[in-house]
């Protein structure tokens, strides 16, 4: 259903009650969350990443599944969905990395990491972490939102890792690595983004080739032929332009670019001061270089606000979803995942990706979407890193039986 057509329902009263206080609930949220943080800024960015968890829930948009029908199935799809999103990216963070200063008036830099022995690591037990629980850190995000009880186990243990992984920082920061690197230190910012738009263009040509090839078709993405009254656009290829547009806007807004993983070892931090456990987490080398970050409170923290914008935006879709149901449609049959295996695999999935997120610089949003948005060479190397990661997870999965 537009947007369009959900005001219409409201004001002619056609909406269910549920769905009429949902609304009323989330205007009033955002207008406690602008009374606490006194901030315009922290409130449009709390928005976006509403709409951020909307359309991954609402058009049931995902990177593990993406990977997994490519590996599996070979099918591309999904990943071709996911290169028109990093396409528009490139072209929109280009724009404002270039032309533009924030919202509040800053240098706009994007996320430019170093590329080292670790990154590559932590790449790889990501996508190995992705495809043995239940998705990536996005999607854990979003089966929270859609009320699915092992991505509890899986957030939790992303904690615990990426709490443990900069607990670990001072032992593998040491192993071999490259200054941080992007395409527009060495040439013209239009070439650098001609260049990686073309690097793109032959990953899908290839894409498009590998499917052909192995399943005698391509399942269309896009249709600009006319069927019937309207052009065809399936609905992931409009969840990745849109999150390209979202991250973009956040970008420009909150002066840093849509990350999950870098909130991990901040609550991490947090929840050992809270609960008083015996953790001297004071003179860690991240404490050390982070005071600011760790001192900012969580209404103005940028990625906290979104990690729990994108959640609550998932739970939006779910809550909205089911109250427009009748009872009956509502009296679904719910699987059982109290199995301690499936909680024990979950939880394990959550600590390697956690551990390998912060390893590499991020997870598939803050070092694949936002790395190779910000023209990073180390978004781009995270890629075949994750992938083979992914491959490992599938035949981890298939060899345990899960």
């Amino acid at each position: 259903m537009s947007s369009f057509s959900s005001f219409s329902l409201f004001f002619t009263g056609r909406l269910s009650f549920m769905q009429t206080v949902l609304i009323i609930g989330l205007l009033l949220i955002l207008t406690a969350l602008y009374q606490a943080s006194q901030s315009s800024v922290s409130l449009v960015t709390f928005v976006i990443a509403l709409a951020m968890g909307a359309v991954l829930n609402g058009l049931h948009f995902g990177f593990s599944r993406s990977f997994r029908e490519l590996i599996l199935e070979r099918k591309t799809l999904a990943v071709r969905a996911i290169i028109w999103m990093l396409a528009l990216v490139l072209v929109l963070f280009g724009w404002l990395q270039n032309t533009a200063d924030s919202l509040q008036g800053e240098a706009l830099y994007g996320f430019i990491r170093p590329v080292g022995v670790y990154s590559l690591l932590g790449a790889f037990l990501f996508g190995v972490g992705m495809q043995l629980g239940i998705g990536c850190t996005s999607g854990t995000l979003n089966r929270a939102g859609q009320l699915q009880v092992l991505s509890i186990p899986t957030l939790f243990m992303m904690i615990v890792g990426g709490t443990v992984a900069v607990w670990s920082q001072e032992l593998w920061q040491a192993w071999p690595a490259v200054a941080p690197w992007a395409f527009q230190h060495s040439v013209h910012w239009l070439v650098a983004i001609a260049f990686q738009l073309l690097l793109l263009l032959v990953i899908y040509r290839s894409l498009l080739m590998f499917e052909r090839s192995s399943n005698g078709q391509v399942q269309t993405l896009l249709q600009l032929k006319k069927r019937g009254d309207s052009a065809y656009w399936h609905p992931w290829l409009l969840a990745g332009l849109s999150l390209a547009a979202l991250n973009a806007l956040l970008f420009w807004v909150s002066g840093s670019p849509w990350s999950i993983s870098s909130i991990f070892p901040y609550w991490g931090v947090h929840l050992i001061e809270l609960l008083k456990l015996p953790v001297d987490w004071q003179f860690w080398d991240y404490v050390m270089e982070n005071p600011n970050h760790l001192a900012s409170e969580a209404i103005n923290h940028t990625v906290s606000l979104t990690t729990w914008g994108v959640l609550f935006g998932a739970l939006f879709v779910t809550l909205w979803q089911t109250s427009g149901q009748s009872n009956a449609k509502q009296n679904r049959s719910v699987k059982s995942v109290s199995h301690w295996r499936a909680w024990l695999v979950s939880s394990v999935a959550g600590f390697i990706m956690g551990l390998g997120a912060v390893m590499a610089s991020g997870c598939n949003i803050g070092a694949f979407f936002s790395g190779i948005a910000s023209g990073s060479l180390h978004g781009w190397v995270w890629l075949p890193a994750a992938l083979i990661g992914n491959w490992a997870g599938l035949y981890l999965k298939r060899f345990l039986s899960l």
